[in-house]
């Protein structure tokens, strides 16, 4: 991965929770051999649509069992999560911009431009 790079986890959360941690955990066992840093990994729980009984809960069940910090629930047939899924991301790569603009001398107009775009694409939706 390059020092921009995320990478988005997806877990479908209408699966049973013992096959969820199967999926959860193999993957994981790959993005380890891959030696991918846990920090530019976002956790996204697809197919959290409003109709799902006690979607909270299931979140909350899902995140605890699983050890996730700060899940991002999302519902592609809804749009639910989709504006925090861009808000992380758009925080995430302005503060990686900044971190390598605080510790590289030379920083050039494309990648200034670039991560900029990025980070404000939140702001005009």
């Amino acid at each position: 991965m390059t020092n921009k790079s995320l990478l988005l986890s997806l877990i479908d959360a209408s699966e049973k929770l013992e096959d969820i941690k199967i999926k959860y955990n193999s993957c994981w066992n790959v993005l380890d051999e891959l030696k991918v840093d846990k920090s530019r990994v976002f956790t996204i729980l697809t197919k959290c649509d409003d109709g799902v009984i006690g979607l909270s809960d299931l979140i909350e069940n899902i995140g605890n069992d699983l050890d996730l910090f700060n899940p991002i629930a999302l519902s592609a047939k809804t749009g639910y999560g989709i504006y925090t899924l861009k808000t992380m991301i758009g925080r995430k790569l302005y503060s990686q911009y900044l971190s390598e603009r605080h510790h590289s001398t030379e920083v050039t107009r494309a990648q200034e431009a670039d991560t900029s775009i990025i980070a404000a694409a939140d702001i005009h939706t």
